[in-house]
């Protein structure tokens, strides 16, 4: 679980804007349909932002038994 909470805090605020622009690139691209993709691109914005939350609501889940306080820690970081 330490490597996994490493890992998550890698990048800092930093990976958390370029993570918010990428999304919001996403989903324009998504909304107007100006890039084709095989897939959606609103599935970007889901995996960047998704993943992160995901991952911490484990991490409280299997430490401390907790999931509510991990993810309400997290609402409160965006």
């Amino acid at each position: 679980m330490e490597k996994l909470e490493e890992f998550l805090e890698k990048g800092g605020i930093k990976k958390d804007i370029t993570f918010l622009v990428i999304s919001a690139i996403a989903l324009v691209i998504s909304m107007t349909g100006a890039i084709k993709l095989p897939f959606d691109a609103a599935y970007i914005a889901i995996v960047l932002c998704g993943i992160p939350i995901i991952l911490e609501a484990v991490i409280g889940l299997v430490t401390a038994f907790d999931i509510k306080a991990d993810v309400l820690h997290l609402l409160h970081r965006l």
